[in-house]
């Protein structure tokens, strides 16, 4: 805990003159959150959960190069023309970035702001056959593309909702349009 108090969030920024130390406040909150038993914060659970985006594809992008430590793309998918297949389904001729990721990366992502149930253990075997088909044989890693590129790979990494961002504006003012009484219940002054 003392390491994290004294160092700065990457966001900190000058607050002298205020009153109320919204950087220290926001920081304590961070800490309640993201601190495990023994008072310890894993950074990249946080970063993790910034990950989030509007656009659920672009999420998940985010969170596999959190865990990677890489920047991750979108391979261009296409369906190969006969008798140029590259095996993965990925556009033969299109170079893409080789970003290395294990098991225990992809499990991570997929299991990111989930409860342990049936569901996430099914998925969780599930991307494990999915990785055993298309790792190296040699050296036991697969690319991210490879996984991204597969059929149900993808399908599992975007069956999540965790990286999608929710919209509560949009749904606050998909409620009033719905309910009249809504409206003026949000309409009325705060006390």
């Amino acid at each position: 805990m003392a390491a994290y108090a004294q160092g700065d969030l990457w966001f900190s920024g000058d607050q002298s003159g205020e009153i109320y130390d919204r950087m220290a406040q926001l920081k304590t909150t961070i800490f309640a959150l993201f601190c495990d038993g023994s008072y310890t914060v894993d950074y990249t659970d946080i970063l993790l959960l910034f990950s989030s985006d509007p656009d659920l594809t672009m999420g998940v992008l985010k969170a596999l190069a959190v865990v990677t430590g890489q920047e991750v793309e979108w391979p261009t998918y296409v369906e190969s023309p006969p008798g140029g297949e590259s095996g993965t389904g990925a556009e033969v001729a299109m170079p893409t970035r080789s970003v290395p990721v294990t098991l225990e990366h992809l499990k991570r992502v997929v299991s990111f702001n989930r409860m342990a149930t049936e569901s996430l253990r099914g998925t969780k075997e599930q991307l494990a056959a999915i990785y055993k088909e298309v790792q190296d044989p040699e050296t036991g890693v697969a690319d991210v593309s490879s996984v991204l590129v597969h059929p149900k790979g993808r399908e599992l990494l975007l069956r999540s909702s965790s990286f999608l961002l929710v919209d509560y504006a949009a749904l606050i003012l998909d409620a009033a349009a719905q309910d009249g009484k809504f409206v003026d219940r949000i309409s009325q002054p705060m006390v």
